[in-house]
């Protein structure tokens, strides 16, 4: 029991990890980007991070420290009741120490993603 409630603990605490895209110094600190974790705990729409620039992100990553500057995002809307699954790419302009949030809009219906969009927080 404690060794499944373990693997348990690291599965959902990777679901928070965080990925570096570019140079990202004293002089140039990081935006951040969070997306949804792909491993949840049920959420009805979920949007997962998949590529940054030319990083592919990893399953765990959900979040993502940028570089100042242009990124190209590639993301997988998912919705569950439907099982669809929708891949947008975006641009984002990392502002240093902005923090950004993936948002879905699903489409009427509720059966697909409609749009991402990217919120400035």
């Amino acid at each position: 029991m404690k060794a499944v409630l373990g693997v348990l603990g690291l599965t959902l605490c990777a679901g928070c990890a965080s990925v570096d895209v570019g140079e990202i110094t004293a002089t140039a600190p990081a935006a951040y980007l969070s997306a949804d974790p792909r491993f949840n705990a049920g959420l009805p729409v979920t949007v997962a991070l998949r590529k940054i620039d030319s990083i592919e992100v990893g399953p765990f990553y959900s979040r993502a420290r940028l570089a100042p500057g242009d990124h190209r995002v590639l993301v997988d809307c998912n919705v569950v009741a439907s099982q669809s699954t929708v891949r947008f790419e975006l641009d984002i302009n990392a502002v240093p120490g902005k923090h950004y949030r993936l948002v879905a809009d699903l489409a009427p219906g509720n059966q697909h993603c409609d749009v991402v969009r990217v919120e400035s927080r």
